[in-house]
């Protein structure tokens, strides 16, 4: 069996939840506590640990800080693998949504990167 954090969706949840909390260039601690919350909350990732959650999040918001362009496409390209996979689909979505609005306000830039999610999903936004 896979380890949940080795996952496509595991991979696209990190993608989404890096485009989004670094759109703003804050990641604010609010986004990593629910990040941590939500996967803790699907029996598949609670077996992850936090460090790890928190290592990828921060290896996955490196990269972008690094080479933003570049960086950007590989995450999309990584929420795009899950696009046929409902379940998968709608947790990435959730998590993209949730740290959004974990901060208190909400960028233009943020609500960028959730349109570009959308897009890489195939999903229309509401």
């Amino acid at each position: 069996m896979t380890a949940p954090e080795k996952t496509d969706t595991y991979q696209a949840i990190m993608s989404a939840f890096a485009l989004v909390s670094y759109a703003d260039a804050k990641v604010h601690q609010s986004e990593i506590s629910r990040l941590i919350k939500i996967l803790g909350e699907y029996p598949v990732f609670k077996t992850v640990p936090t460090s790890a959650i928190l290592n990828d999040s921060a290896r996955a918001i490196k990269a972008l800080d690094n080479n933003f362009g570049k960086e950007k496409t590989n995450c999309l390209e990584r929420i795009a693998k899950v696009k046929n996979d409902a379940h998968a689909r709608d947790l990435v979505l959730e998590i993209a949504r949730l740290t959004l609005m974990s901060d208190g306000t909400i960028q233009e830039a943020e609500e960028n990167q959730i349109a570009d999610i959308h897009l890489a999903l195939g999903v229309k936004e509401l």
